[in-house]
């Protein structure tokens, strides 16, 4: 499409759309996203479209490109922060807004977003919880000396050595005389100086307490990080300002130094419930996933009603895979705090791991009751009604998300329902917008073959030339490292298992065994990634997405699968992987010539390719492609340690 072909797409979508004929307008503005996925109007024209019919979430993501692409265009900014507010994120609203002024940004419909920004009603926010037990607000200066005397006052706290007293004073000034100018000139003039000693007090002053919380709250890590160290050295004893220090260092991802400074706060407070809450939250992403627990037990031994921390240790459980300990810890979250969507949400995740599908989507249709735009909970649900084969109540469900995980999951709906032109229109929608995933790789290819049209596959065009064969026995202690670990981990009950409807004559073990077993899966991760990246390197000259695009930053989700004599695994694919391996820990030997073979193809079908797997072996593949077994018969069981490389 040429940029005149371009322009006359964009200005018949408009007129379509200013005629109510949404659909062709649709149509024209996809058009031109396949040509240009950054076009800004056309992004912005679909983001309405979306607004119109309900999908603001979908919205969203249309918003920010057209943004990004023209900064300059006060439309954009309004629709941004309009939608944002549409789905109660008022504090990500407030920041885009700021930030919309900063550059210059003015006019009515500012001011009326501002208006509805002030009048919205909005819950606590998140990040407060990380200053609870703060002292409460000082009352203001002003409220018993008048004016002249503040003024005079703080010009002596200047003097004397104590600026952050005299900085408290102006602020308090200014809180009630925005405009002062003595106030805002005595603030400047502070600003310049030099970091005094430790205050004596151990807590700072409510305000600048709530100027760092802000900060984290609108995202502005290093800003909030940068004055929490400045406030740390006048409050060395403050356990609030080493709490939200490790709220930042997380969110930076600084998992190490978020733990320290928990550690600290809890030196000062042994009694910080919150403190321990929010460390077993940084534990948790830290895959220290017992300690996390233990964490979460010390928070709730000092606060028994802390209904965050029992939700927090419910998720932490079901990545050990003690789903039912999981569902006591949800459901004593929710004794305390029955409108606690959030964990309605995490016990339907659990109820699904279960099997328990009708369970599970009445665990997220009561997170949608009491939230209704829980998109979480709608692409849960999704989820959990595909797997049940309800395919329009899965694709309603995953509309209503509108996130790009649901969009591609509404992919996987359209073409088991077998309607391709609605498929090829959700295919060209996805790949427009840039979208890269093994689900768009595998269902192209697989759509190639059932509807014999071709298209350019941007993750992996020819996947059967990117499966790699090795054997671990030359390379490591196999017996030492792989078996001997797999099978402690099989036969003592250490990691709970899970349903696996693809599986025949089997167990799987649930969570992520990476995250449950430190001393086994050490030492194996650190062989796995070398692996990884053995295989990145022999196919280093490709073309393709898959390697092209190889993920910056990943983590390792893996399993272990045990299978008796008899045993099978149904063709299937890894939607959340790059690429999936196996390593097969014990293979039986053989019958029959095919028998245990591991078999990966595009479709369950046609080209295919059967891989003779040994004791020993490990095999990387793209994770677009489908995979499974052929039956065996032993008295031994087949071991095998499969994973994803899961992109961060």
């Amino acid at each position: 499409m040429t940029e005149l072909t371009i322009d006359q797409a964009l200005q018949q979508g408009v007129e379509a759309h200013k005629a109510g004929q949404v659909q062709e307008a649709d149509r024209l503005y996809t058009a031109i996203l396949k040509a240009q996925p950054k076009h800004p109007d056309a992004n912005h024209n679909m983001g309405v479209i979306a607004v119109g019919v309900g999908k603001v979430e979908k919205a969203l993501s249309f918003f920010k490109t057209a943004l990004e692409a023209n900064p300059a265009t006060a439309q954009f900014w309004l629709s941004y922060i309009d939608a944002l507010i549409k789905l109660d994120r008022l504090v990500e609203a407030k920041a885009v807004l700021d930030q919309a002024k900063s550059k210059g940004a003015k006019g009515d419909g500012f001011d009326q977003l501002e208006q509805r920004l002030k009048e919205a009603s909005e819950e606590p926010l998140e990040a407060s919880k990380i200053a609870a037990n703060a002292p409460p607000p000082q009352p203001n200066i002003l409220d018993s000396l008048k004016l002249d005397q503040a003024i005079k006052l703080a010009k002596k706290k200047a003097k004397d050595g104590a600026p952050e007293e005299a900085k408290r004073i102006y602020q308090d000034i200014l809180t009630k005389f925005p405009k002062n100018k003595r106030a805002i000139d005595g603030i400047k003039a502070l600003a310049g100086r030099p970091v005094g000693k430790a205050s004596k007090g151990q807590e700072p002053p409510q305000v600048q307490i709530q100027e760092l919380i802000n900060l984290y709250s609108h995202g502005l890590l290093q800003q909030a990080l940068k004055q929490a160290e400045t406030l740390v050295q006048q409050f060395p004893k403050s356990p609030v300002l080493f709490n939200i220090q490790g709220a930042v260092f997380k969110g930076l991802g600084h998992l190490d130094l978020s733990i320290e400074a928990y550690n600290k706060a809890l030196a000062i407070r042994p009694d910080y419930a919150d403190a321990y809450n929010n460390m077993g939250n940084t534990l948790k992403d830290q895959g220290k996933l017992e300690e996390a627990i233990k964490a979460y037990i010390r928070a709730l031994a000092i606060k028994p009603d802390n209904a965050d921390a029992y939700s927090n240790m419910g998720i932490a459980l079901k990545e050990q895979g003690k789903l039912e300990e999981a569902m006591e810890a949800y459901n004593k979250a929710l004794a305390i705090k029955p409108d606690y969507a959030k964990a309605y949400n995490n016990m339907g995740i659990a109820l699904k791991e279960q099997g328990k599908l009708e369970e599970a989507i009445g665990a997220f249709n009561q997170a949608l009751a009491i939230k209704p735009d829980n998109a979480k909970a709608y692409y849960n649900m999704g989820n959990a009604l595909r797997d049940q084969g309800k395919l329009e109540e899965a694709i309603e469900a995953f509309e209503k998300d509108g996130s790009i995980k649901s969009q591609t999951l509404l992919l996987k709906c359209l073409y088991q329902q077998d309607k391709p032109a609605n498929f090829y229109d959700q295919l060209d929608y996805l790949v427009g917008r840039g979208e890269n995933n093994a689900v768009i790789g595998s269902y192209i290819s697989r759509a190639q073959i059932k509807y014999g049209i071709n298209r350019t596959n941007p993750f992996c065009n020819e996947p059967l030339k990117y499966t790699l064969h090795t054997n671990l026995t030359s390379h490591c202690d196999f017996e030492d490292i792989f078996v001997k670990g797999a099978t402690d981990v099989l036969t003592k009950d250490i990691v709970q298992n899970r349903s696996q409807r693809l599986l025949t004559n089997g167990i799987q073990t649930t969570g992520n065994v990476f995250n449950q077993m430190d001393d086994f899966t050490d030492e194996i991760q650190s062989i796995l990634r070398s692996e990884i990246e053995n295989y990145r390197m022999c196919f280093k000259d490709s073309q393709e997405g898959l390697i092209k695009s190889w993920p910056s930053d990943y983590e390792i989700y893996g399993w272990l699968v045990s299978m008796k004599s008899g045993g099978k695994l149904a063709a299937h694919m890894h939607d959340k992987g790059w690429i999936s391996g196996s390593v097969y820990i014990n293979v039986p030997p053989k019958v029959n010539k095919d028998s245990g073979n591991f078999v990966v193809c595009l479709d369950s079908e046609k080209d295919s390719q059967s891989i003779d797997v040994v004791t020993g072996s490990l095999c990387l593949f793209p994770s677009s492609l489908l995979h499974y077994t052929i039956p065996f018969e032993s008295e031994e069981n087949r071991i095998v340690l499969a994973f994803d490389v899961i992109p961060k």
